[in-house]
């Protein structure tokens, strides 16, 4: 990782992070079990739920699910640990992604 910011945390902390536990967990299962295979691939996936909204992009080459299942589950391990941060990261890619960058982002869903 290149560089991770937090710059907000949900209150109350216990019930957010289980929360986003659980949204973190949900979106990892939904790969593992294929349910976005058919999606295109894509420079900027975004996934929502409730009012949670995660993104990840890349300018040069389609985000792979594999970058997506390992951050997500990552995260998951910390909201367990009662991290409730939203947050913006920019990773590099690894082994075949090596080179690429992509942004990350974890926010609260626009209200309107």
């Amino acid at each position: 990782m290149t560089n991770f910011r937090s710059f907000f945390a949900l209150v109350p902390t216990v019930l957010a992070a289980a929360r986003l536990e659980e949204f973190y967990d949900v979106i990892a299962l939904k790969i593992e079990t294929g349910q976005f295979s058919n999606w295109q691939p894509s420079r900027y996936i975004i996934l929502s739920m409730w009012n949670f909204e995660f993104s990840v992009s890349c300018d040069k080459c389609f985000v792979p699910w594999s970058l997506v299942q390992d951050w997500v589950i990552d995260m998951a391990a910390l909201s367990s640990q009662q991290f409730t941060g939203l947050y913006e990261a920019t990773v590099r890619g690894e082994g075949p992604f090596s080179g690429f960058v992509f942004l990350i982002h974890m926010r609260l869903k626009d209200p309107r």
